[in-house]
């Protein structure tokens, strides 16, 4: 089981990281986002206002803010 009690069918290689270490933004899952290396482009160029994009660049600005301070 995972640290929030679902079960997986693979062992992480490393211990799951804690809430400190955890991003907030989460990355739903989107078929924009699966069709976008079929077209050879970064989702951001395959479309920009899909919900994968958008938290994808908010995952961005967690990171940004994270090493900022």
């Amino acid at each position: 089981m995972t640290a929030d009690g679902y079960k997986t069918f693979w062992r992480p290689a490393r211990p799951l990281p804690t809430d400190d270490e955890a991003f907030e933004t989460m990355i739903p899952r989107n078929v924009r986002l699966s069709e976008a290396p079929s077209y050879g482009l970064p989702i951001h160029l395959y479309d920009a206002r899909c919900s994968g994009t958008q938290s994808y660049r908010e995952l961005a600005k967690e990171l940004i803010r994270r090493n900022e301070g």
